[in-house]
């Protein structure tokens, strides 16, 4: 009979998916599973509780601080069944991080209890669940009621917990691996550095094989955190290329804002290499490594002045130095000449317009420091073979094009 008893809980068990054990009460504790994390530990209160109960016919439910819940009755023999575990509703993220919190659980082991516990069955009857187990006990023990008794169990202290010792442990071997991080990340620095965006590519990629532990309950704030550092990496990168600050400021601004959009891996995967592209270019196009000081400074201010008086004279004046000396010494260092180099840039930027805005003509001309429009014209067609007319006709109609594709495909 009590073969055919213990037969129907195992068939009962298997239809709700949940494990069911038989235990010695003579050991008093439940061995801890190979493949549980900090695990249930508590169970041992019940099984303390099961081998005083010597009459049997009662039935305990242990349920811990994330709602983690076993059932056990007393078996001939000392023996005790322990049905679990299993919870009465899957888990809610807000649920796990608080009570991690309130018992100070670091975040590196968030990933491990959320798979542990939404591993687990969830029992959505819960009333028949209890009918039916309360049934087998009463029935093992041949009573009319079976008592319920409810235990509430809160997790060991953390400082005594199986995770530590395995963080501690973690911690020991991963030394290695965070030094060898470091140096992907300064090899990541110097590819940035020079401009090397293949290379930028080869170190983001290595570092993407060094597994970070999530630092934050919040999986979208982690993923957007890892991003800043990358960010302020990459603004360092540039910095030490010998890009200007307030280029990189510009830039990494427009990341900044970019980060906190981001809800996904995917998402923070493609901000990670458009980061490394983007801050490559902006060395390759910005950097004065390697020029004379005064050069940078003539360079930097150009740039940032584009819509001013740009002439040679003026120029001179303000970095007080002759033109002649000026002339020469930019000609040497930037193979071109002053006007040609200020033509250059103001063209670059009167494209970003024509692209990116609705400007007429001739504000852009003047937003790029040309009053002549019909200067403005023709340095502009002697630079891209198009008047500034035909350059933006040309670009709606690539729009257009694209477009259709899209809407083709």
């Amino acid at each position: 009979m009590k073969l055919e008893l213990l037969e129907c809980l195992r068939l009962v068990t298997d239809s709700y998916n949940v494990d069911v054990r038989i235990c010695s009460l003579g050991e008093q504790k439940q061995e801890q599973g190979e493949n549980e994390p900090a695990g249930p530990r508590f169970l041992s209160q019940g099984l303390k509780k099961l081998s005083r109960d010597k009459e049997g016919g009662v039935l305990y439910v242990i349920c811990d601080s994330f709602d983690e819940e076993y059932c056990m009755f007393r078996l001939p023999k000392d023996q005790a069944a322990v049905i679990g575990p299993y919870r009465q509703k899957k888990l809610e993220w807000h649920h796990l991080s608080e009570a991690m919190r309130k018992r100070s659980i670091p975040a590196s082991v968030l990933e491990e209890l959320e798979t542990w516990y939404n591993s687990m069955p969830v029992i959505r009857d819960y009333e028949a669940w209890m009918n039916l187990i309360s049934s087998i006990c009463r029935t093992f023990h041949n009573t009319e009621k079976t008592a319920v008794h409810f235990i509430e169990s809160e997790l060991e202290t953390w400082e005594d917990s199986k995770w530590t010792k395995e963080q501690q442990e973690e911690e020991a071997v991963s030394m290695k691996l965070i030094e060898e991080r470091y140096k992907r990340e300064r090899d990541l620095m110097n590819a940035i550095s020079t401009g090397n965006i293949e290379e930028g590519f080869r170190a983001l990629s290595g570092l993407g094989r060094y597994k970070i532990s999530r630092r934050y309950m919040d999986v979208y704030r982690d993923h957007r955190n890892l991003l800043i550092t990358l960010n302020t990496i990459c603004r360092k990168a540039a910095e030490f290329g010998g890009v200007h600050p307030v280029h990189i400021d510009r830039l990494s601004a427009k990341f900044a804002k970019l980060i906190e959009t981001v809800y996904t891996a995917e998402d923070a995967a493609r901000i990670r290499s458009s980061m490394v592209r983007k801050y490559s270019l902006l060395v390759n196009n910005y950097s004065l490594k390697g020029y004379a000081p005064v050069i940078q400074k003539v360079i930097n201010y150009i740039d940032l002045n584009l819509s001013g008086d740009l002439s040679l004279k003026s120029i001179s004046e303000k970095f007080s130095v002759s033109s002649g000396y000026l002339s020469e010494l930019f000609r040497k260092e930037v193979n071109s000449t002053l006007t040609s180099y200020v033509n250059q840039k103001r063209i670059r930027r009167a494209t970003w317009y024509l692209n990116s805005t609705q400007m007429q003509i001739q504000q852009i001309a003047e937003e790029v420091g040309i009053g002549d429009v019909a200067y403005f014209i023709r340095i502009f067609k002697k630079s891209t073979g198009k008047t500034p007319r035909e350059y933006r006709n040309m670009l709606h109609k690539k729009e257009a094009e694209n477009c259709k594709n899209k809407e083709i495909q």
